[in-house]
């Protein structure tokens, strides 16, 4: 453990579920620590819609609760910052209100902006570029040496938009000379978890059975008595959410804390693969002997539930990535079942080139009906998606932010975790492949 630390959460008390222990073990090896909140929480306003200065006033309260818990546990309220973007808006924003010009509206406040005085930036705009601008502005002050997020594929969507937000920061000022953090990812929300409910201060934190079998490393924060006993104090701040929930957060105060290191992808084979005649290719071949280094990949575990059981919901089984000689990447996404007619698969992506600054986002398509675009090709085999990207779409990116997701009629159902890929230059030379013969 390395100081400064900072917690990224995306609401409040996720600060205190999560990094409650690790927050006192950096205040006792005498580093600074700092908190940011994405949001104040007012999404959990169960009032009327029409009144929507009461979903403020529980987004203030909740700010109380924040601050209560983390005093308990030896922070200031300089050590917080509240950023007022809107609970449960942040994938909207990383996905598609990515600019000032089409900002988000809080179904709960009627909020295009932030209403809350106490903002980081006062009024900012409900937009993915907002966020950047904050988050980067509060990593670069605090230059932290530890950072704690939420995991990629932690199950609600304002937890992995904003490990998706805080990686694309990084990646931004990691090419301004900034050195990369230790990074630890946490978990909150995945099903039933953790288990069995209840205030069981002795019991172990394990992983999430659908997440020990990723590429993710699992560690353990052992805590002696009393800072068990202090997290457990400081959820029972959260006093608005006790009303409801109150045995699933004194959950989390266990006899350890538990944060995962995931690796960086990196990209090294680059298959000497021939472009081929016809725009809409249908199969891109994969190296065949052993001495040939393979596609890169990584696995998703499947979201299971009765409703989706008995739908038959569809869902990504894994992302895997190939770079040919002549300069095009080859990113496959392979499903757990048959693409249906009336869904579509979207690739998101955000190369980092050596100019610096931050990305827009781009987005290729392929629907049920096997209709690509931009430049998107299908595979053959119809559980596996490929899309195939000319070299000039990433001009001279060094890393880039990938994701994927399932949809029907423009709802998503289905997604894969986002992902820092470095796209290393190193080639392999191969005899030349035609029409996959």
């Amino acid at each position: 453990m390395q100081g400064p630390a900072l917690v990224v959460a995306p609401h409040n008390d996720d600060e205190v579920l999560a990094t409650a222990g690790a927050l006192q073990r950096h205040q006792a090896l005498g580093h600074e620590v700092r908190v940011v909140l994405l949001t104040n929480g007012d999404g959990q306003y169960r009032g009327p819609l029409s009144n929507r200065r009461l979903a403020v006033q529980l987004g203030y309260r909740r700010q109380e609760e924040t601050l209560h818990a983390l005093s308990h546990l030896g922070l200031s309220d300089e050590d917080v910052d509240f950023l007022g973007y809107p609970d449960r808006g942040l994938p909207s924003m990383w996905d598609r209100n990515w600019s000032p010009d089409a900002p988000y509206r809080s179904p709960r406040t009627g909020a295009t902006a932030s209403p809350y005085a106490n903002s980081h930036t006062p009024e900012t705009p409900y937009c993915g570029r907002a966020l950047v601008q904050d988050l980067d502005d509060i990593i670069a002050t605090t230059a932290p040496r530890t950072l704690y997020l939420p995991h990629p594929n932690d199950l609600h969507p304002d937890h992995w938009a904003t490990h998706a937000f805080s990686m694309f920061v990084l990646e931004g000022l990691e090419r301004r000379g900034l050195p990369r953090p230790h990074l630890w990812a946490y978990v909150v929300h995945r099903g039933r978890w953790p288990l069995p409910r209840g205030k069981r201060l002795a019991a172990p934190l394990l992983p999430p059975r659908a997440l020990q079998d990723l590429d993710t490393a699992w560690h353990t924060l052992p805590l002696i008595p009393e800072e068990r006993e202090r997290k457990f104090h400081a959820i029972l701040r959260h006093k608005s959410q006790m009303r409801y929930m109150r045995r699933y957060l004194v959950s989390f105060a266990r006899s350890n804390e538990l944060f995962g290191a995931i690796p960086r992808l990196t990209l090294g084979a680059v298959l000497d693969i021939p472009d081929s005649e016809d725009a809409w290719a249908t199969e891109v071949p994969r190296p065949s002997t052993a001495d040939e280094e393979p596609m890169i990949s990584y696995t998703d575990p499947r979201r299971r539930s009765l409703l989706r059981d008995l739908k038959r919901y569809n869902d990504i089984r894994a992302l895997h990535l190939q770079r040919t000689s002549s300069g095009r990447l080859v990113i496959e996404i392979e499903l757990f079942d048959q693409l249906r007619p009336s869904n579509r698969v979207m690739l998101h992506l955000r190369p980092f080139s050596g100019a610096g600054g931050y990305p827009e986002p781009m987005r290729f398509v392929i629907d049920g009906t096997g209709r690509p675009r931009r430049r998107a090709q299908r595979a053959s085999h119809p559980r596996s998606i490929r899309f195939e990207l000319p070299e000039d779409a990433l001009a001279d990116a060094h890393t880039m932010v990938l994701g994927a997701e399932l949809q029907r009629n423009g709802i998503t159902f289905a997604k894969a975790a986002y992902r820092v890929v470095d796209l290393n230059p190193k080639r392999y030379n191969h005899p030349p492949v035609h029409n996959g013969k």
